[in-house]
């Protein structure tokens, strides 16, 4: 394997797990989570849920 794509490779889990560690952790909860004082009813994935959240942030 070359220098340039260990270097990609590496990269590119880096960024997974930095996605993953956004939604603060991987334990299973209920079947909703938390948006203002009303628990939405979906599932969404991690990453549908971090932007749920950032988009909460920045609606403050």
């Amino acid at each position: 394997m070359s220098k340039k794509n260990n270097l990609a490779k590496r990269k590119k889990q880096y960024e997974f797990d930095l996605q993953s560690t956004v939604d603060g952790g991987k334990k299973k909860g209920g079947s909703g989570f938390q948006v203002g004082k009303r628990k939405l009813k979906t599932k969404l994935t991690a990453v549908a849920k971090a932007k749920a959240t950032q988009a909460m942030e920045l609606d403050k």
